[in-house]
């Protein structure tokens, strides 16, 4: 990798929204998650690969299936169907922080891929108040910092992916609530997830500062589909312009 593939960090935000309404999202959500891309490029190194591989498929953005699991009518199951997360992580957690205006609200997450988005997630939500954790379901403490750790984070195939409990705390209730509802109950200043949160935050404040090297492959992508929305200037563009 070549440290000219080297970009500053407000030119890949400026770049993606481009990028994101060319493989379909629309404008203002295009927007949004340019945040989530640029973000988490500089702490994993991975979004770009992940919005490559959804260039030329067909973008349906409405919330993934949600149903209550039967064993807990208050603890519901989100089904994303494969998509990834990052699209979808903004919006599953906008329906979670709105459920949990009378507390905590947890949910299980299942069949989603790309979750290296979810860091993001996380500290995006913190910034408003709000607690998110997620750990990998019927995982060890342990299991858990490997899972948000590992190198391959999201690379297993979405049905591959173990399913993730969620849990969302609101601003005000921090103090009384200050154990995660997970098995092993694990205790906020030990949770895997703000580990992971942590160190990418240190990441990213340091691309911030010297930019953030990206892959030879992602890089070409991304110069290619932010020329596609340039089209050449013709006489039926500018007359239909006015």
């Amino acid at each position: 990798m070549s440290e000219s593939n080297r970009l500053g960090y407000p030119e890949l935000r400026r770049m993606a929204p481009e990028a994101l309404r060319m493989i379909g999202l629309p404008l203002g959500l295009a927007d949004r998650i340019a945040d989530v891309l640029t973000w988490t490029e500089a702490a994993t190194g991975r979004s770009l690969r992940a919005a490559a591989r959804l260039d030329g498929q067909e973008q349906h953005v409405v919330l993934p299936d949600i149903h209550p699991a039967t064993e807990d009518p208050h603890h519901p199951v989100i089904d994303c169907a494969g998509a990834s997360m990052l699209i979808f992580a903004p919006l599953i957690v906008d329906y979670l922080a709105a459920e949990s205006h009378r507390g905590v609200y947890s949910a299980t997450l299942r069949n989603y891929s790309d979750p290296s988005f979810l860091l993001y997630a996380a500290y995006q939500n913190s910034r408003a108040g709000y607690r998110l954790e997620i750990s990998p379901a019927g995982h060890s403490s342990a299991q858990a910092q490997k899972f948000w750790e590992s190198e391959e984070l999201g690379e297993a195939p979405a049905y591959g992916q173990p399913e993730l409990w969620v849990s969302i705390t609101p601003p005000g209730h921090l103090a009384r609530d200050a154990v995660s509802r997970f098995p092993g109950q694990i205790l906020p200043e030990e949770s895997p997830l703000w580990g992971a949160v942590r160190e990418a935050t240190v990441r990213v404040d340091e691309a911030k500062r010297t930019g953030i090297v990206v892959e030879d492959a992602e890089l070409d992508w991304l110069r290619d589909i932010t020329k596609r929305i340039r089209v050449k200037s013709s006489a039926r563009s500018e007359m239909q312009a006015g």
